[in-house]
This record gives structure tokens, C-alpha cells and sequence, in this order.
């Protein structure tokens, strides 16, 4: 997962607004079981980012921007990260973007070892914790605005996960869109063909958001 933060200052005296940005961390999801891969990724949202963020800008109390990136594993944090704890003051991400990302693990039986590893047991032995670890378990109408780049030959995450986050997200009437890439494969983003159509997509829409 990938995490973009800005710091937005106000000059008073002369009404400008100076930022710095991005900074960005990142954590692997599959790295460590679950839920440590969530806090660890929640410890770099809420402290590592931030006061790094400040530091180089040298206002260490002004408003901060941030968004999550994050594809395959480190997408499901980066998703989960715009869709939990949106209430609070726990929550600092204000826009997503998932490419190819795994958002509903009750959907991985064909990647079940994978799985396993990371839930310490199976979905059918741990469903609960299966569900909870799945970014469509929590899709509301309090989502960050979300971006879902997704194709349509993916082996490793169907592309019916990003189908059915899409449709629980507007069901919900959150913001999400999504950027279907035909016939491609996992992590279809770093080839040729599809890298700068995709990084263009991500740019975009972060750039409509990710606003000082």
C-alpha cells in the first residue's frame, strides 16, 4: 500500500497556500497476519505519514491532506483505510485508489493457501474474521471517494470484486468509480500498455480530492 499526505498552510498576510507532498510510506498487506498487517498500516496513517508530512513543511499543526494507493494485498489496506472508522478522528484518508485489489476474501478459494497464511486458518474456519478482513464488508455511505482500477483476465483477484464493491458503493451512495481494463491481468498497471492510461486515472482523481 502506498500513502500520499500534503500539508496545506494559510498565510494570513498574504492569502497564499503553500504545500508539501507528497510523502509516502508503504506496507505490504501479506507481510504479517491479520489484523497486525492493519494496525501496523493504521500506525503509518495516524503518526509516521503525518509528522513527516509536517516536519518538511515546518508547520507541524496545519491541516493535512491524504490519500491511500495501493494494489493486489497492500489494496485491500489501502482500501479498507477510506471505508473504517470514518466517524472519528481516526480516519485521515480522504480519497482511494485500489488497483486490482483484494476486496472480498470469501472470493480467494482459488488462492486459499495465501489466505490461510494470512488469516492463521481458512475463510470457512474463520468466516468472521474473513468478512472483517474484506473491504466489501464495509462499503457505506461514509466511503471516501474511490477510484478501483481493475482487469477484466485477473487470475489471482476476479474481477467481480471490484464488480460487486462498485455496486455496494453506490447502493450506498458513496463516490466510487471504476477503470476497467479489458482482457488484462493482475497488476495489468505496470505494463506497458495500460501504465500510463493508469497513472493518468489515479492522477486525476486524486488530484479532484487531495485539494489543500
Amino acid at each position: 500500500a502506498l500513502f500520499s499526505a500534503s500539508v496545506s498552510t494559510n498565510d494570513a498576510n498574504s492569502s497564499t497556500t503553500s504545500s508539501c507532498g507528497p510523502v509516502t510510506g508503504s506496507l505490504s498487506s501479506l507481510t504479517s497476519m491479520w489484523p497486525l498487517s492493519w494496525k501496523n498500516v493504521k500506525i503509518i496513517e495516524l503518526t509516521a505519514i503525518p509528522v513527516a508530512a509536517r516536519a518538511i513543511s515546518g508547520e507541524m499543526f496545519a491541516p493535512l491532506v491524504m490519500g491511500s494507493v495501493g494494489s493486489s494485498a497492500g489494496g485491500q489496506l489501502a482500501v479498507l483505510l477510506g471505508l473504517t472508522n470514518r466517524d472519528d478522528e481516526t480516519s485521515k484518508v480522504i480519497a482511494v485508489v485500489g488497483f486490482n485489489p483484494m476486496l472480498d476474501l470469501t472470493d480467494m478459494a482459488h488462492r486459499e493457501t495465501m489466505i490461510t497464511r494470512f488469516l492463521g486458518g481458512s475463510c470457512t474456519s474463520k468466516m468472521d474474521l474473513c468478512r472483517t478482513a474484506s473491504p466489501v464488508s464495509h462499503a457505506s455511505s461514509n466511503a471516501a471517494p474511490m477510484l478501483i482500477l481493475h482487469g477484466t483476465g485477473d487470475e489471482t483477484v476476479p474481477y467481480r470484486q471490484a464488480e460487486l464493491m462498485v455496486r455496494r458503493l453506490k447502493d450506498a451512495a458513496a463516490t466510487v468509480e471504476l477503470f476497467t481494463a479489458p482482457d488484462a491481468g493482475h497488476t495489468f498497471w505496470s505494463t506497458p500498455r495500460w501504465y500510463y492510461s493508469s497513472e493518468q486515472a489515479m492522477a486525476q482523481f486524486l488530484a479532484r480530492f487531495l485539494k489543500p
